[in-house]
């Protein structure tokens, strides 16, 4: 992994190493990558002793709105749904933004579609039915407090037991980059960012149904949708007109 952690200044930078300590708090197990200007890590929250994936984010980062991220992030802690994945802690130090969400025991559905598509194969009618079920439902109840706004592959895991969770809610309106994550190789970034948000807007309910319609249309056949564009049932064989 190529990513840094500011540490100590902001002119002096280097990677997060396992066995360190962040914050006072987290102790750093291993890299899990970078997406978006921010470094990935897994961690054990010292706190209470639970495995967390701690998201750094510079304060230089492109495109950040410090105000925006604190005040979203103190809304998304509120959040309670057995399709999210809880957000433990974020806050300030060592000259980044920090964000702590739970694990997930399983793997991200970007990984789940490549998977498949590698093997000539797709999720299935009634999984993907069965997913995009749940997930529809986490999206409409947690819109009383703030729509997701970076819905993708990327953002989407599936528990071994099988239910799908959501992540990194409360991070899109501040940082929107995040929005431009989770395409397949060789797809444009812009793969599951409804227009709108694309012209400047912020996330909205509708911008969450965009992404999801993206998203189904994956599943059901493996690759996204294009133009121009023919139903599912074209695709792949076997699907319900």
């Amino acid at each position: 992994m190529n990513a840094s952690a500011q540490a100590g200044s902001a002119e002096q930078s280097g990677p997060l190493t396992p066995s360190s300590v962040f914050a006072q708090r987290f102790r750093i197990e291993t890299a899990l990558g970078s997406e978006a200007g921010t470094w990935i890590y897994r961690a054990r929250d010292l706190s209470g002793s639970d495995e967390v994936v701690l998201r750094l984010v510079p304060l230089a980062a492109a495109g950040l709105d410090r105000a925006a991220l604190a005040a979203d992030l103190q809304r998304a802690a509120q959040l309670a749904h057995k399709n999210v994945l809880r957000l433990v802690a974020y806050g300030e130090a060592d000259h980044v933004l920090y964000v702590a969400r739970e694990m997930c025991d399983g793997h991200a559905l970007r990984e789940i579609i490549d998977t498949a598509r590698a093997a000539g194969k797709t999720i299935g009618a009634q999984v993907a039915f069965t997913l995009v079920g749940h997930l529809a439902q986490a999206l409409e109840e947690l819109y009383q407090v703030m729509p997701h706004g970076a819905l993708s592959p990327a953002s989407i895991y599936v528990a071994r037991a099988g239910r799908p969770m959501l992540a990194d809610w409360g991070l899109a309106r501040g940082l929107p980059t995040l929005a431009r994550r989770g395409a397949p190789a060789g797809m444009p970034d812009t793969l599951y960012l409804a227009p709108e948000m694309h012209k400047g807007s912020p996330p909205s309910a509708a911008t969450d149904v965009y992404a999801l319609g993206v998203l189904v249309h994956e599943l059901l056949t493996g690759v996204p949708p294009r133009m121009p564009q023919e139903p599912p049932s074209r695709i792949t064989p076997g699907l319900p007109h």
